[in-house]
């Protein structure tokens, strides 16, 4: 005669408590805990049988081991890399976005080489498979643009005395860097302590300040230069009383027009003011030679 039949479900190698009917059910949603090998052991009085194993696939939805990072500073020129690790199953399809529109990068990584300002913006990747859909964090990434100057210094020609102000201006990221520099005769260029600003003084200009040429360099965190144009400080010549002065004549008439030729003698420089009754007086030519005629009286 027939005799009952019974029924044991394993996992594993190991009987699974409660599971003794033709079919198991894996209640409470199923994890990653439940994937493996099941078999079912059949028995009764006269034998037992074992089925064939089965391997249950438990697919996992992506998610993010590693999320994409960035360093603080990314000059123009650098290159970038961002990076995603992920786990799940089946295979995880990646797509990386800029500012919400999608690349052309579908990897697990993303280089822009080189850097430009037009980088900057928002990113992140959005990993996909057939259980679901997970973004990464977004990496907001600031482009420092390389600093360059906008106005050059100028030549200046001052009196002794005065004051002077050589003048750059520049742009880039900030902070921007100034340091100011002389060259010597001998083509040696000399940090100037403290000159560390978009403008170079100077209170009272002496002739010592025109043995120099003198320029500046510009610096942010992403580069170091570059050099301003080279300028020099010059200093108008000086004015000094002649000498003496000649006529060309010591007879005049009171009553009746005459044109004298005065010459001046001593003293140098590249022209003559001339003047009436003294250096005091009214201002009457400015000549280019050392004589000069006037009308009497």
């Amino acid at each position: 005669s027939l005799t009952n039949i019974y029924y044991q479900w394993y996992f594993e190698g190991l009987a699974i408590s409660g599971a003794t009917i033709d079919t198991l059910t894996i209640t409470g949603g199923v994890t990653i805990a439940d994937m493996g090998y099941y078999y079912c052991s059949v028995y009764n009085s006269c034998d037992t049988l074992t089925s064939d194993s089965a391997f249950l696939t438990v697919n996992l939805g992506p998610s993010v081991v590693l999320e994409p990072s960035l360093l603080d500073t990314i000059c123009q020129g650098d290159s970038v890399t961002f990076v995603v690790q992920a786990s799940g199953n089946p295979v995880i399809q990646y797509q990386w976005f800029f500012n919400n529109v999608p690349t052309t990068a579908i990897d697990t990584f993303l280089t822009i080489n080189p850097v430009t300002f037009a980088n900057t913006g928002d990113y992140f990747c959005r990993l996909t498979n057939g259980c679901g859909t997970q973004n990464t964090d977004t990496i907001s990434m600031e482009v420092d643009t390389i600093p360059v100057f906008t106005q050059q210094p100028i030549d200046l020609l001052v009196c002794l005395n005065a004051t002077a102000e050589f003048n750059v201006v520049a742009y880039g990221s900030l902070p921007l860097s100034y340091q100011w520099y002389k060259i010597d005769n001998g083509g040696v260029s000399l940090t100037m302590p403290g000159e560390t600003g978009m403008n170079l003084q100077f209170s009272s200009v002496q002739p010592a300040d025109t043995a120099f040429n003198y320029f500046c360099i510009l610096s942010n965190q992403c580069f170091e230069g570059p050099s301003s144009d080279t300028v020099s400080l010059d200093i108008y010549p000086q004015l000094m009383v002649m000498d003496s002065i000649v006529s060309d004549t010591n007879n005049i008439c009171y009553t009746y027009p005459t044109y004298i030729r005065l010459t001046a003698f001593g003293g140098e420089g590249d022209s003559i003011r001339w003047y009436s009754g003294s250096c005091e007086g009214d201002q009457i030519a400015i000549t280019a030679d050392t004589s000069i005629s006037i009308l009497v009286p």
